[in-house]
């Protein structure tokens, strides 16, 4: 049994999330624009040239060309991945000559829940919410944190400059007039009377 496995937690976890993946977008035909699955699970018709092996695998029986079902992730087996459903032109070289299939539209991965060694990772809806911001947003996304981070280390830069400025100078480019002369509103009683 593989580490995150299909137990009822996972399951149910992932069924919720595919849920609210299903509410954000689906196809004409009802398909979910997005939707996670497990690698192991997923299969397509591939066209090409196919080998044929012995049950053990280590025997060469014969190759052939022609259609047949292969598994999808054969590289990367027992994990689970984000996919969305993409659509290509008919006269596209892939849907010519490898994926037949792929007419009415194929799912692709966007994000497969593995860490930096390639062990496989839970599944979280944040994880999602992430990585579909990075997709939409550009690689330059920030979360809300580095956001504010930012914002301050922005604000404490101007804020060191502008001190700066009033060291040096005395006061900021701001400051319109040459010769102006700052005065208290308040001490002045008679400046700002109206005029009857």
């Amino acid at each position: 049994m593989p580490a995150l496995g299909h137990n009822t937690t996972d399951l149910i976890i992932i069924e919720d999330i595919n849920k609210k993946l299903y509410e954000r977008g689906r196809s004409l035909d009802g398909r979910p624009i997005l939707r996670v699955v497990w690698t192991s699970d997923e299969w397509e018709i591939r066209f090409g040239e196919h080998n044929e092996w012995s049950s053990s695998g280590n025997i060469w029986l014969s190759s052939w060309v022609g259609a047949k079902w292969v598994r999808k992730y054969n590289y990367m087996m027992d994990r689970w991945v984000l996919e969305r459903l993409t659509f290509l032109p008919l006269d596209n070289e892939i849907v010519k000559k490898e994926l037949p299939h792929a007419r009415n539209g194929t799912y692709e991965p966007l994000h497969v829940f593995i860490d930096k060694n390639g062990n496989p990772l839970p599944v979280m809806w944040e994880a999602i919410e992430y990585a579909l911001k990075v997709l939409y947003e550009g690689p330059g996304y920030k979360s809300s944190t580095e956001r504010e981070e930012m914002l301050e280390k922005s604000y404490e830069l101007e804020t060191g400059q502008f001190e700066e400025i009033l060291a040096d100078a005395g006061r900021s480019n701001l400051f319109a007039f040459e010769n102006s002369v700052f005065l208290d509103s308040t001490k002045q009683s008679g400046l700002f009377k109206s005029r009857r």
